[in-house]
């Protein structure tokens, strides 16, 4: 019998790897996200009923559907690149820097009043004349992601959360391991999926 389970709140990255982590953590854990069996399709990688989007999203989740993950021994939570898509004309961030950092803070705070464990997923790469040259309505840059995931590496280092470095482990695959503007080929996903469970099971 699985006596552990974990519950998955982030991005379409997570939406990616997740039905091959679900695979390799399968005699350990009881696996779990945003969207329930929807997430095993690619075509709502966009749906927020699914995806966890921003991190203002993610707080309105963890607030209004304690019910989906309360339950869960450990809480895998991921945001950022919903976080600093950024307009091409003002340069204006979805969620600024000071906002995310507050995000996050109450998504810790919010956590903390329930006994499970929080594992945070650091912000994967972006490539930056690769990804604007194919999306044109909205802008990313890897600078947004260093200094995205600095903040949140602060708030998790306060908070003696497990992070893991998702954005290190991708940045160094050889080869262009992306399969459109900010999504990742099988290859890596798969590899995502094994550093995570590898985390997991030695738990």
């Amino acid at each position: 019998m699985v006596e552990n389970s974990i519950f998955v709140l982030g991005d379409s990255i997570s939406i990616h790897y997740g039905p091959y982590l679900k695979k390799l953590i399968a005699k350990n854990f009881t696996y779990s996200r945003k969207g329930g069996r929807k997430a095993l399709s690619d075509k709502y990688l966009n749906d927020y009923s699914v995806n966890g989007g921003d991190s203002k999203s993610v707080v309105e989740y963890l607030r209004k559907n304690r019910q989906d993950y309360r339950k869960s021994g450990y809480l895998l939570l991921n945001c950022g690149l919903h976080d600093i898509k950024t307009n091409p004309e003002t340069g204006k961030k979805q969620v600024q820097h000071a906002a995310f950092k507050r995000n996050i803070e109450q998504c810790v705070n919010l956590l903390d009043k329930l006994e499970l464990t929080i594992i945070w997923a650091r912000i994967t790469p972006v490539k930056d004349k690769w990804h604007n040259r194919i999306t044109k309505n909205f802008s990313r840059y890897n600078r947004d992601v260093d200094a995205y995931n600095k903040i949140a590496d602060g708030i998790m280092k306060k908070h003696g959360i497990h992070t893991l470095d998702l954005y290190s482990l991708t940045a160094k695959m050889k080869g262009n391991p992306y399969c459109d503007h900010i999504h990742f080929k099988k290859g890596p996903r798969i590899l995502q999926a094994k550093f995570i469970a590898k985390y997991l099971n030695n738990l």
